[in-house]
């Protein structure tokens, strides 16, 4: 909302620069409205007002969840910013995070709920991948959820782990055929070993779609 009080925000940013000694970092949107855009002069004095790098989200406040990304407007914000502009929204695919980092100009993009079905595009990416399926390698899935599993039982109550676990399992279970019934055990487990048992299912499902479509001489799902 400090998007349409533009000297609030300004007020705000220099309070807080000169509060700590620590980067300050903002996140923000394109704009409230197409009649309510970041203002082009905000972002030329970013750095001067103490700003070290900006997060920017691809959407108007009043643009519907799933409207597309507004690249335009994107790559307006990143050519008038004094700093670092790391772009965000639709991060699910190598070739949507390719494409909003290309349209927009920005040094980099962040990941969000994206990252949260698929933490092994950090991989794909750090390998210079922009294109073709997002997949786990195999045991990767496994090894993930047991190491999440044994750093909760060092902070967690035990009764408290699996309430947890099966909304994370839930997320990692998208895109893939039976998908949906493994979305719906995952929300009855209790225990480790039936979470290990959904993430072996998983993977084979993912991974053998994958093999599937290549011996056809398509394109993996």
């Amino acid at each position: 909302a400090l998007i349409r009080r533009p000297r609030l925000l300004e007020q705000t940013i220099t309070e807080m620069a000169a509060a700590s000694a620590l980067p300050l970092t903002l996140k923000t949107r394109v704009g409230w409205s197409p009649g309510e855009k970041l203002p082009l002069g905000l972002l030329e004095r970013l750095s001067k007002l103490g700003v070290s790098a900006l997060a920017l989200h691809g959407r108007f406040q009043t643009d519907p969840a799933g409207a597309p990304l507004r690249l335009d407007e994107m790559a307006r914000c990143v050519g008038a910013a004094s700093v670092p502009v790391v772009a965000n929204g639709d991060s699910f695919t190598l070739e949507t995070i390719e494409r909003m980092r290309s349209a927009s100009g920005a040094s980099g993009v962040m990941l969000g709920r994206g990252a949260a079905r698929k933490p092994w595009i950090f991989r794909d990416l750090a390998e210079g991948r922009t294109s073709g399926p997002s997949l786990p390698r195999t045991g990767e899935i496994r090894a993930l959820v047991d190491a999440q599993i044994g750093m909760m039982l060092e902070r967690e109550p035990s009764r408290n782990i699996y309430a947890i676990m099966r909304g994370r399992l839930i997320w990692l279970f998208h895109g893939f055929e039976g998908a949906a019934d493994l979305r719906r055990r995952a929300g009855l487990v209790t225990g480790r070993e039936q979470a290990m048992e959904l993430c072996e299912e998983a993977e084979e499902l993912m991974l053998g779609a994958t093999t599937r479509e290549q011996q056809a001489g398509g394109e993996p799902v």
